[in-house]
């Protein structure tokens, strides 16, 4: 979001919005229903379902997409199954000797 929309447009973005009623929340479609030149970069870094109080909390949300994970843009070469992660760290979670029960390996039971 930050290389794709000018400070300047940002700027030009927030005057435009503080005209809208936001009395009733707003989502990014209502949003842009009412201001059809909002700029197609920041409507697309918008959360769909989340309702907007405040032209603030649409420009932050708009700016902090990329930190976001709600999982509605996925990289192309994203791979959900991949386990290079886990096996860079030492293997997936619950993977090994647990640190409150101990070995996993089968126990007797006392005679």
């Amino acid at each position: 979001m930050p290389g794709s929309v000018e400070p300047n447009t940002l700027r030009d973005v927030e005057r435009d919005l503080a005209h809208l009623d936001f009395s009733r929340g707003l989502t990014r479609d209502d949003i842009r229903r009412e201001r059809p030149n909002l700029p197609r970069a920041l409507y697309l870094d918008l959360p769909a379902s989340k309702r907007y109080f405040k032209v603030e909390d649409v420009l932050r949300d708009a700016l902090n997409a990329p930190n976001r994970a709600e999982g509605e843009v996925v990289r192309e070469d994203f791979d959900e199954f991949s386990s290079r992660g886990a096996e860079d760290d030492g293997g997936p979670a619950a993977w090994g000797e647990d640190p409150i029960v101990g070995t996993h390996a089968e126990q007797q039971p006392p005679s």
